[in-house]
C-alpha cells in the first residue's frame, strides 16, 4: 500500500466520521424539538399551592367557614402575600378554613377581600 492509497482510505473514512456527525447532530436537534413541543402540552398547576408560583394574599380566618364557602372581609385578617401559606394560628384541624390565600384581583390595594370571595386555596384547616 503506497501513500496515495493510504490518503484514499482516509479521505473516505473522514467522509463516513462527517456523515455520521452531521446526523448525530441533526438527531439531537430534532429530540430538542420533540422535548420542548411535548412540555407545551403538559398541564401544569391544577390549584394546588405546592404548584403555585405567584404570590397569594393569605388571611387567617375568624369564623366558622368550611372549604367550600365564600368569605367576606368581616371573616378574616389580613397575615401576608406569599408564594407558601403561613403557619397561622390554631390551625390543625379538618372542618373549618383557617388559612385561606386569595389572588390580586380578589383584594383591594388595602388587602382587604373585595366583598364575597371564594378562596384560591385553602391552605389549612380547624375544628
Amino acid at each position: 500500500m503506497n501513500k496515495s492509497d493510504s490518503f484514499i482510505i482516509a479521505k473516505k473514512q473522514f467522509k463516513k466520521m462527517k456523515k455520521l456527525l452531521i446526523g448525530s447532530v441533526l438527531s439531537l436537534f430534532v429530540l430538542t424539538g420533540l422535548v420542548t413541543m411535548s412540555f407545551a402540552f403538559i398541564n401544569k398547576s391544577e390549584g394546588k399551592v405546592e404548584n403555585r408560583q405567584e404570590d397569594l394574599h393569605w388571611f387567617q380566618v375568624n369564623t366558622e367557614r368550611e372549604p367550600d364557602q365564600p368569605l367576606t372581609q368581616a371573616d378574616v385578617t389580613y397575615i401576608g402575600q406569599s408564594p407558601t401559606p403561613p403557619p397561622g394560628t390554631g390551625c390543625g384541624g379538618a372542618e373549618y378554613q383557617c388559612i385561606s390565600g386569595f389572588t390580586d384581583d380578589q383584594v383591594n390595594s388595602s388587602n382587604q377581600i373585595i366583598g364575597s370571595q371564594m378562596p384560591e386555596s385553602v391552605a389549612s384547616l380547624k375544628n
